[in-house]
């Protein structure tokens, strides 16, 4: 680890969940968050920037960094929820228009977030209607710092893989809100993007998830 110090600005390499510094003392900005206990925390490899003269901390990626931005379309896969909050794990950026295509798999592990309120545009009395462990989503950044708030209210955006609850098998697009399993016929609600009637993402998606869990 390398650091610079000055009266006015100091500088350390940092990696993810590093604490940089204190919410009292300083303003949280890019490539970094603040923590349930107010510290600043690094949310990507880089190099911080204290600045003790405008009071702020900002983490400047490491060169070769992929790391979504606002508004970046990402897709990533569910791993834990909550009645109010979906949570997943990022591993790549896309674009949907003007044709879907990959853009890069993200550096390290990157986690976000879809709060209730974001998932779609009515009323939510079980968010296990719209999304369950395991599925696969695509989603849009609405947040500058790790982990990211996310939002599936858009149409294209929400469920492009999901496996069934009975016999495992991958499912298939029926309509905006169910799924349907080619093996055992069961119907599964989801908030489903409209993509997943296609073949293209949802097939590129599928290759690149099993890059990013199985690597070897």
């Amino acid at each position: 680890m390398t650091s610079y110090s000055s009266k006015e600005k100091s500088e350390v390499d940092v990696l993810p969940g590093d604490v940089i510094g204190v919410a009292e003392e300083y303003l949280a900005g890019r490539g970094v968050y603040v923590d349930d206990w107010g510290r600043i925390r690094a949310s990507i490899t880089g190099r911080a920037v204290i600045d003790r003269i405008n009071k702020t901390v900002n983490v400047v990626p490491r060169k070769g960094v992929k790391f979504p931005e606002l508004n970046s379309e990402v897709i990533g896969y569910v791993t834990s929820m909550r009645p109010d909050l979906v949570i997943l794990d990022i591993f790549g950026v896309v674009s949907l228009t003007p044709r879907p295509r990959w853009l890069y798999e993200t550096s390290g592990l990157l986690s976000g977030g879809i709060p209730i309120a974001n998932i779609a545009d009515e009323f939510i009395k079980d968010i296990t209607d719209y999304f369950r462990l395991g599925d696969v989503v695509v989603a849009r950044v609405v947040s500058r710092s790790h982990p990211f708030t996310l939002t599936t209210k858009s149409p294209l955006y929400g469920v492009i893989h999901a496996y069934c609850g009975n016999c495992g098998a991958l499912m298939k697009f029926k309509s905006d809100r169910v799924m349907v399993c080619p093996r055992c016929g069961r119907s599964e609600k989801r908030k489903v993007s409209l993509l997943a009637r296609s073949r293209g993402l949802p097939i590129l998606v599928r290759k690149q998830l099993i890059r990013y869990r199985y690597p070897w």
